[in-house]
Order: structure tokens, then C-alpha cells, then sequence
């Protein structure tokens, strides 16, 4: 198994403009989660997103619109303040207008909003990724097949959705990543201590990254960067690749730092400029 490989960054065109860079739709949030599509969307502009909009409930479209640069939509929701179906239409048309879509940070798992991502996910035919409540919505059902996905589980989410118990995805996390691949024809990041990157081609391991990620919000940052990645034209399986390694090293710089135990999400975001800025110079 080969580990994952320090990635390189081009210089940007000079004459690049916002939807060069890439638009992102980012799908999620909640009543009490709105911190979730924050956190992704945040990570997708300090990767270098050009545009990113944020899709959330209405009841919380006021959380999330702190940041001036997130362009927020709060669509139809039910009385819970989650997602409900009849925004159906409008997301697939809204996935349609941008070159990659975040699915699943903060969502919640109301029956309206799991009803939804059903639908949803075997309507899209872009570049994807499936993070958090998008894939428990998902689990127990039959897993749709796209190959512009990237499948973004933690094991206990891995385990959910191969009907399976988490001892046995711990006991064996490299074929329960190869397994969901071949459920998915997608791309599939395993999180956790040595996080995995697995496509039809075979499954790389990130030796990078340190405790201080267990916390929550660390796979909405992962999420948002492994999306903005794609929106700017990488290939799924680049794009996993890249978002692993710089989220882990903008963790393991924070750690320098400041510590493995008070790291948090904003913290591993603001880390992300300097982690990709050496790549550049490195790539130059």
C-alpha cells in the first residue's frame, strides 16, 4: 500500500476569474448544525474556491451568512428546520449550475431530509462529495453508483452503510474501503488514524494528521476542501488525495504550535494557506 504523496499546486492563471477557480454548492446544515455548512464552506474558500453557495434550511440561513464571501440560499424546510422534499427541484437544478456539490455536513437525519438525499444523489451527475448525514441518509438503502463521488466515512458511517459492525471495518479498514468502492464505483476516503484513499485502482494511506482531528467539525473542513478541489477541475481521486494530505498537515502545523488538545476546525482552516502556499512553492 503507498502512502500518500505530497501534492503540488499550479500557479494560478493571471487572468483567472471566480468561476475559473470553480463554483461549489455546498448542501447542508441544520437547526443546531448550522456551524457544519459554515465550517465546509469556509474550508472551500481558504482552498481557493471561486465561488462558493451554501444551501441550508431557511431557519438557519441567518447563522450561516456571517461570512460576507459565502453566498447563502436558505431553501424549503420543515417545521423541524431541516431540509424538506419539495426543495427536490431546486437542488438538482442548483448541483446543475455549479462544477461540484457538498453533500451531508450538519444535515440532521429528519425522515424529510433522508427522503430528500435519496432522491437527490442518483439525480446528479457531477462531481460530488458525500459526507456525514448525506451517507448515514444513504446507509440501508441500496448504495448508488456514481463515479464522480468521493465517499467521505468515518468507520462507524463506513459500518452503516456496509450493514456491518465497526469491529469489523477497524479489523480490516483497507477491504472495507475497497468494498464500498466496489459498492459505489466512487472514490472513498476512510477516515481516521491513517486515513485511506481507495478507487478501483487500489487504496493509499496518509501517514500525516494527529489526534487534535477528533473533534467535531474536522470532517466539514475535510469535506469543504476535498470539494473545493473538485470544483476547480480536479479528478475525484486527485482531488481526495490532495484534500487528505493538506488537511492533515494543516493539523500537524497547528499541533506544532499550539498542541494537539486545544485544536480546533477554525484552527486546521487557517492553517490551510500556509500548507498549500509551500506546496506551490514547491510545485514551482
Amino acid at each position: 500500500m503507498q502512502e500518500l504523496a505530497r501534492p503540488s499546486f499550479p500557479p494560478l492563471d493571471r487572468d483567472a476569474h471566480k468561476h475559473a477557480r470553480g463554483r461549489l454548492l455546498v448542501v447542508a446544515g441544520s437547526i443546531g448544525l448550522a456551524g457544519a455548512a459554515r465550517l465546509a464552506g469556509a474550508a472551500a474558500l481558504r482552498t481557493g474556491c471561486g465561488l462558493v453557495r451554501l444551501a441550508v434550511p431557511l431557519p438557519v440561513r441567518a447563522e450561516c451568512a456571517a461570512d460576507a464571501a459565502l453566498m447563502v440560499e436558505g431553501m424549503a424546510a420543515t417545521l423541524s428546520g431541516a431540509f424538506a422534499f419539495r426543495a427536490l427541484p431546486l437542488l438538482v437544478e442548483r448541483c446543475a449550475q455549479n462544477h461540484a456539490s457538498v453533500l451531508g455536513p450538519g444535515l440532521g437525519l429528519h425522515e424529510e431530509t433522508v427522503a430528500l438525499l435519496r432522491a437527490l444523489v442518483p439525480r446528479l451527475t457531477g462531481s460530488l462529495v458525500l459526507d456525514a448525514d448525506a451517507l448515514n441518509a444513504l446507509a440501508g438503502a441500496p448504495l448508488p453508483r456514481h463515479a464522480g463521488a468521493v465517499w467521505t466515512p468515518h468507520a462507524a458511517e463506513a459500518a452503516r452503510l456496509l450493514g456491518c459492525t465497526l469491529e469489523q471495518v477497524q479489523g480490516d479498514r483497507v477491504a472495507a474501503a475497497r468494498e464500498l468502492v466496489r459498492l459505489t464505483d466512487g472514490v472513498v476516503v476512510l477516515k481516521g488514524r491513517g486515513t485511506l484513499v481507495a478507487d478501483g485502482d487500489g487504496v493509499q494511506r496518509c501517514t500525516l494528521g494527529n489526534p487534535g482531528l477528533a473533534r467535531g467539525g474536522s470532517g466539514d473542513v475535510l469535506a469543504g476542501t476535498i470539494g473545493a478541489l473538485l470544483a476547480a477541475g480536479l479528478a475525484p481521486h486527485a482531488a481526495a488525495c490532495t484534500a487528505v494530505w493538506v488537511h492533515a498537515a494543516a493539523a500537524d502545523r497547528v499541533a506544532a504550535a499550539h498542541g494537539e488538545r486545544c485544536m480546533t476546525p477554525q484552527d486546521v482552516i487557517d492553517a490551510l494557506a500556509p500548507v498549500i502556499q509551500e506546496c506551490s512553492s514547491h510545485s514551482a
